[in-house]
């Protein structure tokens, strides 16, 4: 049982009514104070107008290399969907929604993460999200899931209020390698990290580095995903997309091999001295899989010197092999949230094996 109580309907309060309260349309919708909720052409409007309503809520200039390749280069850019709020033919609120494929009892479910939410800071408090997210959900094909990871915690509880509800496990669980590499950063006492090189470290020579994914990582997804899983579907487009094409992130890829079959595959990152588990794949009938992949990450980390490794899991399994090499659960939290169709729900409520990691969804790269 991965869904928590928070998020579930409240007496009175029918799950389908979060469905009947989105504004049901074709196309633009005028609210009573004049503005309009609508959604953004990509390939038709000025993208820059996007741009600068985020570097307004950031108070930041934007990276527009690493916005064209979240929103341009994305292997299923055509079906990637935003949704504005105009006031006065400005945008002051947007999102979007990023596809993404859910696999559910063996079953394909289509699949958003909300991504990109935000308010100008001139319009804020004044309901726009919650109109926009509503207008968004019934603007997306029937029976799909909303995903978010990385709320806000302001905008959380607005998700919960509107029909999504609490996945959980839902935090970090977190490893200090060293105390002494932690004291010295702490008294700021350490050298500069160097970036990180795509070897393995001694002992696990069975792991080979990945330069890019192709029909070998296909193949090896479809043979490791159980029906009894609940996995976001990933394939080697996306792959490339997510860890090899990314401008603004480097990761490094291993997958593990076992003879001639491929068992697992790990994807990590290093930013400065902390280390990130960014994914984890698997073979479930190899049940030291999980073992080995977390034991290559910490040897690999300790070998950069990493003060701090954290690893964002919400599979039982791989939570218990962390737990047990060490790894700590300090309440951090992404908030993953998932609204969840009536015809979803008593699949979501059986399931057992959830696997979602960090680089699923936008939370790690934005």
């Amino acid at each position: 049982m991965f869904i928590s109580a928070k998020g579930d309907a409240r007496a009175g309060e029918s799950a389908t009514r979060h469905d009947s309260q989105a504004p049901i349309a074709e196309g633009p919708v005028r609210l009573p104070n004049g503005e309009l909720l609508r959604e953004f052409d990509l390939r038709r409007e000025d993208v820059g107008r996007l741009v600068e309503l985020k570097e307004a809520v950031y108070n930041k200039p934007i990276d527009r290399v690493a916005f064209d390749w979240e929103y341009f280069r994305h292997p299923r850019a055509p079906e990637i969907r935003v949704f504005v709020v105009e006031h006065e033919r400005e945008l002051v609120a947007a999102t979007t929604r990023l596809p993404a494929t859910f696999r559910l009892e063996g079953a394909i479910h289509p699949a958003f993460f909300n991504i990109d939410s935000m308010v100008h800071p001139d319009h804020r408090r004044k309901g726009r999200m919650r109109d926009l997210y509503l207008f968004a959900r019934s603007q997306l094909p029937p029976g799909t899931i909303g995903l978010s990871k990385g709320s806000s915690a302001q905008i959380y509880p607005l998700l919960l209020s509107i029909g999504h509800q609490e996945i959980v496990p839902n935090t970090y669980l977190v490893s200090y390698p060293s105390a002494t590499r932690w004291l010295m950063a702490r008294l700021h006492l350490r050298s500069p990290s160097q970036q990180a090189l795509a070897t393995p470290p001694s002992g696990f020579e069975d792991f080979h580095p990945v330069d890019r994914f192709g029909a070998d990582f296909d193949a090896f997804f479809q043979r490791i995903t159980r029906d009894s899983w609940g996995i976001l579907v990933r394939d080697a487009a996306h792959m490339n997309w997510r860890y090899r094409d990314i401008p603004h992130r480097r990761y490094i890829v291993f997958q593990r091999f076992v003879g001639d079959q491929a068992t697992a595959l790990v994807v990590l990152s290093l930013q400065g001295d902390h280390g990130q588990i960014v994914d984890v794949l698997w073979d479930p009938d190899r049940p030291d899989e999980p073992e080995r992949c977390v034991r290559l990450a910490q040897a690999y980390f300790d070998e950069q010197r990493a003060v701090r490794v954290a690893c964002f899991a919400t599979h039982p399994r791989l939570r218990e092999v962390l737990t047990q090499a060490g790894f700590l659960d300090r309440g951090e939290t992404p908030r993953f949230s998932a609204y969840i169709p009536q015809a979803c729900r008593s699949a979501f409520a059986r399931l057992k094996d959830l696997h979602v990691v960090d680089g699923d969804g936008d939370t790690e790269f934005s």
